[in-house]
């Protein structure tokens, strides 16, 4: 008795997806500001403290250092970041980001100052309200109860905080 070989479609032998991790989201972040990038990982990982947030943007930065002619000017601003506001995490005076630039900045630190603003300037203002707006109508996205984070389901069609805001001004023809 002879047996056929068992063959499968290609689509059915794909290489298995490596796991998503903060640093591979990193890798992805050229031009975002701090606070995208802070969103985009608050969705994939709700669970992830700032500390270990913190760590792992030490990480790339020391990373991207090593690769000095590939360098843009967002991951040295990330760089920047994590290191200025390292000290405030590790003391635990501050959950986030922007918390640590504000205590910094009050301390007179004007890198500090000048990352705040930029935080708190006006385009990343309407991103983070159209943020907020696209989160409200998306039932695969939630905020948390501190609004501190965002939470997005499996099967959403909008996976990271820019495709849920690009889609929301599609949706309501706001450019």
């Amino acid at each position: 008795m002879t047996t056929a070989p068992v063959t499968f479609p290609q689509s059915s032998t794909k290489p298995a997806k490596k796991p998503r991790t903060i640093a591979s989201i990193l890798e992805q972040t050229a031009g975002m500001s701090p606070s995208q990038i802070m969103a985009l990982i608050r969705a994939a990982f709700p669970q992830a403290t700032d500390a270990e947030i913190a760590h792992a943007l030490d990480e790339c930065a020391e990373r991207l250092e090593a690769e000095a002619g590939e360098l843009d000017g967002e991951a040295q601003a990330m760089a920047e970041i994590a290191a200025l506001c390292a000290p405030v995490f590790k003391s635990g005076e501050a959950e986030t980001v922007g918390d640590a630039l504000k205590i910094l900045s009050d301390r007179g630190d004007k890198r500090a100052a000048a990352y705040l603003a930029q935080l708190k300037g006006p385009g990343q203002q309407e991103f983070d309200h159209l943020l907020d707006l696209a989160v409200d109508e998306d039932p695969y996205w939630s905020k948390s109860a501190d609004g501190r984070s965002y939470t997005v389901k499996p099967g959403a069609r909008y996976t990271t905080p820019e495709e849920l805001v690009a889609g929301y001004k599609r949706n309501h023809a706001l450019g």
